[in-house]
């Protein structure tokens, strides 16, 4: 799940003060660039919030990393993320988390609880095919 170039979407834009700036900036740039080759690029782009235009750093994909799937169907990428755990979470959690996060703002994403439903429904089937004295 990242931003690839091109299109657009909604989401939260968060403010930093210059106070908090070194702080949040380094844990954010940890957790998005510490693949090798980065998965991410930063970029700044910009955005319109709150009736104005600003400059944000977005992490979008880098399409010259050889993590980079380009667009895939629905069903690919639900079964990845209904499998895939890296050293922050689950790709199933990140998931959830995000479309949780998108709701408590007011943006209601079909696409991502379609993916969402999906995931959860492959997460179940596996469960299901375990033997019921290892639940």
């Amino acid at each position: 799940m990242q931003i690839d170039r091109g299109g657009s979407c909604e989401g939260v834009v968060q403010l930093i003060s210059s106070e908090a700036e070194w702080a949040v900036l380094s844990d954010l740039w940890r957790r998005e660039m510490t693949v090798r080759p980065p998965s991410n690029y930063p970029r700044w782009i910009d955005v319109s919030a709150d009736g104005a235009v600003r400059k944000v750093i977005a992490f979008t994909a880098n399409p010259d990393s050889p993590n980079y799937a380009g667009r895939l169907e629905l069903e690919e990428v639900a079964v990845c993320l209904s499998q895939a755990c890296g050293h922050w979470g689950s790709g199933a959690d990140y998931l959830l988390q995000t479309t949780r996060a998108l709701e408590s703002v007011g943006i209601h994403d079909a696409y991502l609880w379609t993916l969402q439903d999906r995931v959860a429904s492959l997460i179940e089937e596996r469960f299901s095919l375990v033997p019921s004295d290892m639940k």
